[in-house]
Order: C-alpha cells, then sequence, then structure tokens
C-alpha cells in the first residue's frame, strides 16, 4: 500500500496559500474606467496561470513527501528444522508415472518449507547423496529436478542401506529437530545392511522417519515398524492426491520454531507526481515567454525540477548486505576421454581427488559441484558443509551415465542457473578441454552469466589412448583414438579473465588455487556492493524549485513593484 515518508510536508500547502495573500504588502490600487474591457483583453489568462502555479506546487509538495511502498521481509537466522528426503530411484518407480508424481509432491513440499535445512538422497542398487544439507531451495529443486529411474542404479532397492547412510547427513546438524522422510514403492532387496541396523542407526541418531508406501508392493509392516521405532509415522498413498495430502500433513506436523529478524524493501513513486509537475512548469515557461515576463524563475524551477527527476546520489562507501561473499562451483569432466592414464589412477579420479583436497584449503566459501559430459548435473547446490561435499563426491559413480562427449555450453548454462542475490562465482572446472570449440563465445558466455572461469588442466600434452572395456577406443574409421590436453582449454579462461592451473601430482598446488579463488571472488564481491551504498538526493533540487514557487510572484524591492 502506498504511503508517504514523510507526510509533514504537506504542511507547506497552507502555508503557502497563506503566503500568497499575506506575505507582502498589496500594490497600490490602479482606478480604471472600463474593467469589463481588460478582463476580456486578459482573457482569464490571471486565473488560469493561478491554477496552474497551484498546481505545480502540489505536485512538488507530493514529490518531495515521497510516495512510497513498504515489502517486509521476515529473514531467518538458520535455527529451523533439519529435513532429509529419501527417495526411491529405482527402475519400479516408472510404473503409472510414480517417480514424476512423487518428484512434483517433493517439490510442492519443499517450497512449504522455504526456512528449513534439507538434503536429498536417492537409492536404488546403492543409496546415493543428491543434495547435501543446504538453504539453498534453488538448488535442490533443480537437483530434483533432473532426477530420473536409474539414477542410483535401477535393479534393485536398497532401501535398509538408504536409512543407514540417511543417518550421516545429520553429523553436523543439531540433535533435535531432525526428520527424514522416506518414499519407497517397494522392498529392500540388497541386503547390505539389516533392518534393525539401520533402525538403530537413525534413532541414534535423534531422527523421526517418515515413511510413505506409493503403489502396491510395497511392504506395510516393515515401513510401519521403521517409523514407529523412530517416533515417525506411516503413510499409504496409491494416488496423487493422497501423496500431497501426506505432505501437507508432516508440513503442518512438523512446525518450526525460528528466531526471525525484519527487513523492509522500499520502493520510492516521487517521479510520478514531479514527472507531471515538469510538464506543467513547461506549460508555464511557455506562457511567460508570450508575457515576456517572470521567465527567469519558472525556467530556473524547470531546471531544479529536471536535475531532481534525474535523482542525484553520493556514493557513501561500502555497504554490506545479508548475501554478501561469492560461490565456488567446482565442475568435473566425466566424458570418455576422462578415462585416459595419462594421470594417476585416471584422470577423471585424478581430478576427483584435487577436488576433495581443495575442499581442506578453503575457508567459508560456499561450494556447489556440477558434473558434464553431453549435458550438466548439479550434484550439489552451494553450501558451507565441506563434510557433506566429501561424501558426495566419495560417492560419485558414473555408471548410469551417458560419457560421449562434452558439451561445454551446458555447463556453463547449468552453473549460470546457480545464482543468489549479489553473490559473485567462479566456475573452477577440472577438465582436458576437449569439446570447446570457441573460446571466444565461451567465455562470452561465461561473462554474459556473470561467472569467472578457472581452468585445471586434468589432462597432459602428451597423447595417450583411452581404455574401452577390454580394448581401446576407436573412431568410426578404427582408428584408436588418442586424447591430449586442449589448448582452447587454457585459451578460454584467459579470455574469462580466470586462472588456469596445470597438473601437478603432489597436492602443493592446492593452497594456492585456494588463495587465488578466494581473491577473485573478493574483488567481486567488492565492486559488486559499492553501488549500494548511493544515496538519492532528488529532494535538495526539488525543495530549491519548491522555494522558488512558494515565495509569493509580486513582491516589492524598494524600487516599485515587479513580477
Amino acid at each position: 500500500m502506498i504511503h508517504f515518508a514523510h507526510l509533514w510536508v504537506f504542511a507547506l500547502l497552507p502555508l503557502y496559500w497563506w503566503c500568497e495573500r499575506r506575505c507582502f504588502p498589496a500594490l497600490p490600487t490602479l482606478r480604471l474606467s472600463n474593467v469589463q474591457f481588460l478582463r476580456r483583453a486578459a482573457g482569464g489568462l490571471g486565473s488560469r496561470e493561478r491554477w496552474i502555479r497551484w498546481w505545480i506546487v502540489i505536485l512538488m509538495v507530493t514529490a518531495l513527501a515521497n510516495p512510497v511502498t513498504e515489502k517486509v521481509r521476515t529473514l531467518h537466522n538458520a535455527k529451523g528444522y533439519s529435513v532429509a528426503l529419501l527417495l526411491d530411484a529405482s527402475y519400479s518407480m516408472r510404473e503409472g508415472d510414480r517417480f514424476e508424481t512423487a518428484k512434483r509432491v517433493l517439490s510442492d513440499f519443499i517450497l512449504h518449507r522455504p526456512y528449513d535445512r534439507m538434503a536429498l538422497e536417492v537409492f536404488g542398487d546403492r543409496a546415493r547423496l543428491a543434495a547435501p544439507m543446504s538453504y539453498d531451495k534453488s538448488g535442490l529443486q533443480t537437483i530434483l529436478k533432473h532426477l530420473h529411474p536409474g539414477v542410483a542404479g535401477g535393479r534393485d532397492t536398497a532401501l535398509y542401506e538408504a536409512l543407514f547412510a540417511g543417518a550421516d547427513l545429520f553429523e553436523k546438524e543439531p540433535k533435535n529437530n531432525r526428520v527424514m522422510i522416506l518414499l519407497t514403492d517397494g522392498i529392500d532387496t540388497v541386503g547390505s545392511v539389516p533392518l534393525e541396523t539401520a533402525i538403530r542407526r537413525v534413532r541414534e541418531a535423534g531422527i523421526r522417519v517418515y515413511t510413505i508406501g506409493v503403489g502396491d508392493d510395497f511392504r506395510r509392516r516393515v515401513l510401519k515398524r521403521i517409523a514407529t521405532e523412530t517416533g515417525g509415522t506411516f503413510f499409504d498413498a496409491s494416488d496423487p492426491k493422497g501423496l500431497a495430502s501426506i505432505y501437507a500433513r508432516i508440513d503442518r506436523l512438523e512446525k518450526s520454531s525460528i528466531a526471525t529478524y525484519r527487513s523492509t524493501e522500499r520502493r520510492s513513486y516521487y517521479r510520478i507526481p514531479l514527472g507531471l509537475a515538469v510538464g506543467l512548469l513547461v506549460l508555464l515557461l511557455g506562457l511567460k515567454i508570450r508575457q515576456r515576463r517572470g521567465i527567469l524563475p519558472v525556467g530556473g524551477a524547470l531546471l531544479l525540477s529536471l536535475l531532481a527527476l534525474y535523482g542525484p546520489g553520493i556514493e557513501r562507501g561500502l555497504r554490506q548486505t545479508p548475501h554478501s561473499g561469492g560461490d565456488l562451483l567446482l565442475a568435473l569432466d566425466a566424458s570418455r576421454s576422462m578415462k585416459a592414464k595419462d594421470l594417476y589412477p585416471d584422470r577423471f579420479r585424478f581430478a576427483l581427488h584435487k577436488a576433495k583436497g581443495l575442499l581442506s584449503e578453503l575457508h567459508r566459501t560456499r561450494v556447489g559441484v556440477l558434473l558434464f559430459t553431453r549435458r550438466a548435473w548439479l550434484l550439489a547446490p552451494p553450501t558451507g558443509d565441506y563434510e557433506a561435499l566429501r561424501r558426495l563426491l566419495d560417492g560419485i559413480g558414473l555408471e548410469s551415465i551417458e560419457r560421449k562427449g562434452s558439451d561445454w555450453n551446458a555447463l556453463v548454462k547449468a552453473a549460470s542457473q546457480l545464482g543468489e542475490g549479489n553473490r559473485s562465482r567462479v566456475l573452477l572446472i577440472f577438465s582436458d578441454g576437449e569439446g570447446i570449440k570457441d573460446p571466444y563465445a565461451l567465455a562470452r558466455q561465461a561473462s554474459e552469466a556473470n561467472l569467472t572461469l578457472f581452468g585445471y588442466a586434468a589432462a597432459t600434452e602428451k597423447g595417450v589412448t583411452i581404455p574401452d572395456g577390454k580394448g581401446l577406443l576407436r573412431d568410426q574409421r578404427g582408428d584408436v583414438v588418442v586424447t591430449r590436453l586442449d589448448p582452447r582449454f587454457a585459451e578460454t579462461v584467459r579470455q574469462s579473465g580466470g586462472r588456469f592451473f596445470v597438473a601437478r601430482n603432489d597436492d602443493g598446488d592446492l593452497k594456492e588455487i585456494a588463495r587465488k579463488v578466494e581473491e577473485a571472488l573478493g574483488e567481486r564481491k567488492a565492486t559488486g556492493l559499492a553501488a549500494s551504498g548511493e544515496e538519492n538526493l532528488y529532494w535538495i533540487p526539488l525543495l530549491l524549485a519548491l522555494v522558488i514557487f512558494m515565495v509569493p510572484w509580486k513582491w516589492k524591492l524598494g524600487m516599485g513593484s515587479r513580477e
């Protein structure tokens, strides 16, 4: 709702009305023999001009009072519940569109819990961490969107293993307010962890488990036991509406107790009345030019009003905001060429080792993880939980993804979607550089997405072959494929303004990489916050313009009267 930031300014209107009549003595009276003739000659110009002046003053005062709207936002200080979502991603979830239905309901549940930390784990042949504990709901939604049955192997259902591993997600979370939601349509067919062991592990961690059976082939008794022995509840959902109602009920049961503080987002609309006043000033100036008098004060007021409309400002220095800082996005190339063994034990596992080691050298920088081949996958949204990221990197499996080719444009596009507020981002890519077609276009795409590219050469310039099953990878003509570090990788990074690092067998380069990354994020942080300290001083020229109009147009200067 619109209100005025400085309502008292309207007190100037009756002051102007009084001053127009009382401030200065009247001019000597001039007697005329034919008043009607004078009125017809003037054509009512004085009356119209007076109304124009009144409207100018009213609009100027309205602009000076500053009509604004205010939107109060409640910000939370990270004391909500910790929620782990365990989603069955075995092949049986493809039946009857179960998996897509479950994803839609999970997405809706995430939207209704905006202030809790959430993690996502999927399971099929094995349990796989899809997203560590984080407040970044946007990244979590992106990961959920790209999940599909079989992402963790789909022939079996490692239900008990997922339950056991899910307890590790809460390792650094507060011991109270821990909730786990387990959704499955099947039974455990792996047997890697006994049910009693999994339940005991979850119960000791203080986690309440809400189990949801989907379809008609799950074991009701087992899911009820898991829920009952952990303090949760079992639900049976065989239709989308029932499933949605279950999540709505859980949302009501698990209300968070969160400490809050408020911030106000203010939007000013002073330019609307001021713009109208400028239009009337132009009209009045035209009348004064025709009359050949009073041009100077009207013209001065017009110039000052135009200056106020522009909105002059001064920089008050840097000002911190709640989302200041930057994010590091680690991207791992998982294409077939990363199987080459010119780095030990192979390029991909060498890059994986470097990425995990880098986490030990960083200091409070949020880190996200992406994987790319012919498409890009978000493995983890930016988070400060390095231990969870290490577990995620340890659990990366490439068995179920297509590793043919590398789409660098898809990687940059996926990374660009991880923006949050004014946070700057560095995209550190571990790759051999194969698949880059145009370094300049790729660097331009990254720049437009506000990304700084860093590169780590996960390959050597020496040509090597690529293992493929029991033999070597061959092209369509049957020739053995030889791969080496592509020089276009370094050129892309250079064009982006980032840093390029050559592979080293020891870990002595990690400290330097971390320092350069944090320097880049620090520089982007400073420039990004500089504008936030600017104060709009439109009221100064507007007040001067108003003073000109607040003074009566007729005054006495000792040498007679003048207008």
